[in-house]
């Protein structure tokens, strides 16, 4: 039983990673948004509700969703033995007014305020869904292909159905641009869904919006 689970999951790892770049796809994502996912996650698009197949793409194209109309235009969830046990999604927030220079410039007792407002924000989110915040991470400013972002890390207890997993939110600040993605995956798979998972946030880039640019020019 034991050789049966390591051979398992050597099949699975080695599914997921193969080749270093013909196993991802590249989404491309409304304001310039983009990243890499493996070619296996199953991707929804939210404008058409329906599944796209990513096997013989090289891109997936969500450009030309409208993230006012569909504000989660993109997500995309791994499965096996059709359960899920690895999510990322985005979200935008057209409304807010901060910009990259200004998350730039944030001292570590600002972002020591905005992870004691998020540890606070999701235990209560947590708690009303029957379920807790286990272990806090923390958050972070990280700047990722040259774009200023906080990563906030947890790990989870189990929602109904869905097991205990790792939840990492990495929150860009780019004025009526401003998204979130979020990555979760199952903490059991951990071995072999985390430098997945971290290679999907390291392939997030963002093209300069028309405010920023006209700020970057002013400064």
């Amino acid at each position: 039983m034991k050789k049966f689970l390591v051979v398992t999951l050597f099949l699975f790892s080695t599914q997921l990673f193969g080749t270093p770049n013909e196993k991802f796809v590249t989404v491309s994502l409304p304001y310039g948004v983009s990243l890499e996912i493996p070619r296996l996650y199953r991707v929804l698009s939210q404008k058409e509700s329906e599944l796209i197949d990513t096997s013989t793409q090289s891109i997936v194209d969500l450009a030309g969703v409208d993230p006012v109309t569909y504000n989660k235009p993109f997500s995309a969830n791994y499965f096996i033995d059709n359960k899920t046990v690895s999510i990322v999604n985005i979200l935008y927030y057209p409304d807010i007014e901060f910009t990259q220079a200004d998350i730039a410039n944030f001292t570590p007792e600002d972002i020591d305020e905005v992870d004691n407002y998020l540890r606070e924000s999701n235990s209560d989110a947590y708690k009303s869904m029957s379920s807790s915040v286990l272990e806090w991470y923390g958050t972070e400013r990280v700047k990722l292909n040259g774009l200023h972002a906080l990563r906030t890390s947890f790990f989870r207890d189990k929602i109904g159905k869905s097991q205990s997993s790792v939840v990492t939110f990495i929150r860009v600040i780019s004025a009526e641009e401003s998204f979130n993605l979020t990555f979760s995956y199952q903490k059991s798979l951990e071995f072999f869904l985390k430098p997945i998972t971290e290679r999907m946030i390291m392939s997030v880039k963002k093209n300069q919006s028309v405010s920023e640019a006209i700020i970057t020019r002013l400064e």
